[in-house]
């Protein structure tokens, strides 16, 4: 049977422990910028405020001119946003599939946007 899965909870594995707890993490400073890129309405960048480059490149799933719902991501990581709920979602996963590394840990950051009129 299936060990239970934790939904929005980040874990960090302590070494020696052989399980992965359940830990929260404070994520009240994390910023980001989503911006465009290109006049096609349909690209767009995801930037953490202090860093120097995109931490995401994003398609805009919805028709241009209208909100923007954003599905952005690859190999291990992602966000995904949408401007109707003004609501994202980041995640990380590395961490677990990789192995058991307290310095490699998955994790998700949920959250809401400020709107800029």
């Amino acid at each position: 049977m299936p060990e239970p899965v934790n939904s929005f909870v980040p874990p960090i594995y302590p070494r020696g422990s052989n399980y992965w707890p359940p830990t929260n993490f404070t994520v009240k400073d994390d910023r980001f910028i989503i911006a465009p890129t290109g006049s096609s309405g349909t690209l767009y960048t995801v930037t953490k405020i202090g860093e120097n480059y995109p931490t995401q490149e994003c398609k805009n799933d919805l028709p241009p001119g209208g909100k923007i719902h954003l599905v952005c991501g690859g190999l291990g990581s992602g966000f995904v946003f949408n401007e109707a709920t003004l609501r994202f979602q980041q995640f990380y996963g590395f961490g677990f599939i990789v192995g058991d590394s307290a310095e490699n840990t998955p994790a998700i950051t949920i959250g809401k946007c400020s709107a800029i009129p």
